[in-house]
C-alpha cells in the first residue's frame, strides 16, 4: 500500500510543477517581463536536447545490446545526460546568433531559461500523475488485475510490472520533496549557461564563455547520475548551480547589448530638399 502522506504530496507537486509555472508564464508573458521570442525558443532547445540525448542512447545501447532503464546501466543514462549537455549548449548558441540577436541581453537569456525550466516542470509534472495513478491503482486493488492481461497479451515482462510497483510502494516524501530543488538546479544552471553563451556572443568571444558554460552544465548532470544516493546528489548539483547562477548574475554586466537600428534615410525628404536647394538660385551657374 502507499501511503496517504505519499499520495497528497503527489497532488501537491502536480500543483507545483504544473499550475503554478503556468499561471506565472502566462501573466510574465502577457506583462512583458519575459520575452516571448527567447521563452519558446527555450521550449524548442528542451524538447529538441532530450530528443538529441534520447536518440544517442538508444543507438548506443541498440549496439550494445542491452536496455535502457531508469536504474542502468550508469554509462548509457550518462551518455544521454552529456549529450544533452552539449545539445543544451550548442542550440543555445545557435539561437542566439542566429534566431535572437535582439535577445542577446541579460533578460533575453533568462527568458530562454525560463522556457527551457517550464518544459522540465511540465515532465515532473506528468512524472508525479503518472505516480499517482499508479499508487491510487494499488491501492484500490486494481493494479494487478489491469497487468496480469498486459503480461499475458506479452506487452509487458512480469518482471518489469514487479518492478513498477516495488517502485510506485517504496516511495517516501522527503525522497519525493527533492525534485524541487533537483529542478531548481536544473533551471539555475540553464539560466547561468543561457548568461555565459550572451555574454560570448555580445563580446565576440565565444569559445572561452561556451566552455566554461558546457563544464559546468556537464559537471551538473554527470553528478546527478552518477552519485549513488539521492540526497547527496541534489545537494551537490544545488550547490553547483547556485554558484553557476551567482557568477553568471555578477557577469551580466559585460554583456554588451545590441546597438538599436539607425533609422532609415527618409529618400523622399531628401528629394525635396535637394530640389529646394537647386531651385534657390535659379540664376546661378
Amino acid at each position: 500500500m502507499v501511503s496517504q502522506g505519499v499520495l497528497m504530496t503527489l497532488l501537491g507537486l502536480t500543483v507545483v510543477f504544473g499550475i503554478v509555472p503556468l499561471i506565472a508564464a502566462i501573466v510574465l508573458l502577457a506583462t512583458k517581463k519575459l520575452k516571448g521570442s527567447a521563452f519558446w525558443s527555450g521550449v524548442g532547445i528542451a524538447v529538441t536536447a532530450s530528443i538529441i540525448g534520447s536518440v544517442v542512447s538508444l543507438i548506443a545501447a541498440g549496439i550494445s545490446g542491452i536496455t535502457i532503464t531508469t536504474d542502468g546501466p550508469v554509462w548509457i543514462l550518462a551518455l544521454q545526460q552529456g549529450v544533452i549537455a552539449a545539445a543544451d549548449v550548442l542550440l543555445i548558441l545557435l539561437f542566439f546568433k542566429a534566431v535572437l540577436k535582439k535577445s542577446v541581453n541579460f533578460k533575453g537569456a533568462v527568458s530562454l531559461a525560463a522556457g527551457y525550466g517550464a518544459v522540465n516542470l511540465l515532465t515532473y509534472a506528468i512524472s508525479m500523475i503518472s505516480y499517482y495513478s499508479t499508487a491510487a491503482m494499488i491501492n484500490n486493488g486494481q493494479f494487478d488485475a489491469i497487468y496480469s492481461a498486459s503480461i499475458q497479451m506479452g506487452a509487458i515482462s512480469k518482471e518489469t510490472v514487479i518492478e513498477l510497483k516495488n517502485q510506485i510502494i517504496s516511495l517516501s516524501v522527503p525522497e519525493l520533496l527533492m525534485f524541487i530543488p533537483n529542478c531548481a538546479a536544473v533551471i539555475l544552471m540553464i539560466a547561468s549557461v543561457a548568461v555565459f553563451t550572451v555574454k560570448g556572443v555580445s563580446n565576440k568571444k565565444v569559445l572561452p564563455d561556451l566552455g566554461i558554460a558546457f563544464a559546468l552544465h556537464l559537471a551538473v548532470v554527470l553528478f546527478a547520475t552518477l552519485i549513488p544516493n539521492t540526497y547527496a546528489a541534489v545537494a551537490v548539483i544545488l550547490v553547483l548551480s547556485v554558484a553557476a547562477w551567482i557568477y553568471a548574475y555578477r557577469v551580466r554586466s559585460d554583456i554588451k547589448e545590441p546597438e538599436p537600428p539607425k533609422p532609415a534615410d527618409d529618400s523622399f525628404m531628401q528629394t525635396i530638399e535637394a530640389a529646394k536647394q537647386d531651385s534657390s538660385n535659379p540664376y546661378e551657374e
